[in-house]
């Protein structure tokens, strides 16, 4: 029992740090995303929003791993 509570809470701090990071990349993106006027500021903003996708995803992979771990024992 004691593996089990380790590992979901291992889950929720990689959830909490992928949402922390996610806020982190969104407010970037919201500063940047109205200063599209080259090429190279849109490839950035790009890869800003890859990064809150990316983000976003490892969150939700996170919380899907750690219902899954425990639905399964």
């Amino acid at each position: 029992m004691e593996e089990e509570d380790r590992a979901t809470t291992r889950y929720l701090i990689l959830t909490t740090i992928a949402t922390f990071f996610s806020s982190i990349t969104a407010t970037t993106l919201q500063f940047s995303y109205q200063q599209t006027t080259t090429h190279l500021e849109r490839v950035v903003n790009l890869l800003w929003f890859a990064s809150l996708t990316f983000g976003v995803a490892s969150g939700i992979n996170s919380l899907v791993s750690m219902l899954w771990r425990r639905s399964v024992v």
